[in-house]
């Protein structure tokens, strides 16, 4: 009988995974879609990936960074170092613990987890995890929030969606990131734009602190006279300015006024006349002109 395609169940990720009974709280790590699977991360229809070991975060010798140099990546342990600080707007890259591997007939999705999200963590998007992919997980996550948020190795942050496809693929992935570890999968340093906004900002803040308040009062007052000053300037160059357009208008109304008033007698020099021609044969030729 050939299995459904769809979203894969809590019991088909179980079944997939080998587990031997139910008290088993690993698999061996030997089978299935998921290696090795905590029965504790394995949810109603998808699997939480842990923090892995390998990751990247940019520090300052990025900016020198040259094509052909080697990228560096960085460890998590149980031990010495078990936590992630990414800081407000800087880029992390981080690996999954579980290694994925995926039959012909199986893709994956992926997300982020919903209380990783809540802390300020946004992941970029992610493409699908083609059929035949076996190897590491690889997540983007960036920082949006005015706080640090830490990551703690073992951490779930990822939720691995499986999908069952209606038919066997007959062409399973064979890229280049079959099997590779991040530093490998990282070809040049990955950064934030803001993150060196943000360093310019505190840089500033932090040099204007060290201002003596005195020092700073006095350039602040300095600043403000400057203004003001200049508006005043400009406020009574534009006042001279409007009196003169006055002054203008008023001379041209003037003239106008003159003119009409002329032509207005010429007018009525004009009607007298042409009453006077055409009243010549009458015997009263007295006209009010």
């Amino acid at each position: 009988m050939a299995e459904a395609s769809g979203v894969l169940t809590h019991q088909e990720i179980i079944r997939l995974c080998g587990f031997a009974g139910d008290s088993e709280r690993e698999s061996p790590g030997t089978q299935g879609p998921v290696r090795p699977c905590l029965r504790d991360n394995v949810r109603s229809a998808s699997y939480d990936l842990r923090l892995g070991d390998e990751y990247y975060l940019r520090n300052a010798s990025g900016k020198h960074w040259r094509w052909g140099q080697k990228t560096r990546t960085r460890k998590l342990d149980e031990q010495c170092s078990r936590r992630l600080t990414v800081e407000p707007n800087r880029v992390a890259i981080v690996t999954a613990k579980e290694m994925v591997c995926l039959g012909p007939d199986m893709v994956g999705h992926l997300s982020l987890k919903q209380d990783v999200l809540l802390q300020g963590l946004i992941m970029a998007s992610q493409s699908q995890i083609d059929a035949g992919y076996e190897g590491r997980i690889f997540a983007l996550l960036y920082n949006l929030s005015d706080n640090e948020v830490t990551l703690e190795y073992g951490d779930s942050v990822l939720r691995l969606e499986l999908v069952r496809l209606a038919e066997r693929t007959e062409k399973p992935y064979e890229g280049d990131f079959q099997g590779i570890t991040l530093a490998k999968a990282l070809q040049r340093p990955v950064g934030s734009s803001l993150e060196g906004l943000r360093h310019e900002v505190d840089r500033i803040r932090k040099l204007l602190l060290g201002i003596p308040v005195a020092t700073l009062l006095a350039i602040v007052i300095a600043i403000v006279l400057a203004s003001v000053t200049g508006f005043i300037g400009w406020a009574s160059n534009l006042n001279e300015r409007i009196v003169r357009l006055e002054e203008k208008a008023a001379q041209r109304d003037s003239s106008a006024a003159g003119r009409i008033g002329a032509v207005n007698r010429d007018i009525a020099k004009l009607r007298c006349e042409i009453r006077r021609q055409g009243s010549a044969g009458e015997q009263d030729r007295s006209f009010p002109c």
